[in-house]
């Protein structure tokens, strides 16, 4: 969203997945950088997590908040901040691509072959 979006402009644009939400912040310069800390690929979520002054803050990500880029465990990630019912959500998401191979075998070796 760009500065001086509305909130009502702001619900347009996310529909009803804005339903239940209180938006925290709105604009690009308001997204708040993490790392992604864990994906589940099947379901199609996973969890932002932010250490502010030590204390790790943990954000719900959903696919569908996935504006950019690949869902990497260890990637960075800017984000919106919505606060739900169950807790903080982040929204609007931008992964950064990894460029270091070593942290994507390093992913890849956790999975869990089944057969």
């Amino acid at each position: 969203m760009t500065p001086g979006t509305s909130e009502a402009n702001l619900k347009a644009h996310l529909g009803a997945q804005s339903e239940g939400r209180t938006k925290v912040s709105m604009t690009k310069n308001e997204k708040q950088t993490g790392q992604l800390n864990y994906w589940n690929e099947t379901r199609g979520f996973g969890f932002v997590h932010q250490n502010q002054d030590g204390v790790i803050v943990r954000y719900f990500l959903h696919v569908s908040q996935i504006m950019y880029g690949s869902p990497i465990r260890g990637s960075i990630v800017y984000f919106n901040v919505a606060e739900s019912p169950k807790g903080l959500e982040a929204l609007n998401a931008e992964i950064e691509p990894i460029t270091d191979a070593a942290a994507v075998l390093s992913d890849a070796s956790k999975a869990v072959v089944r057969g």
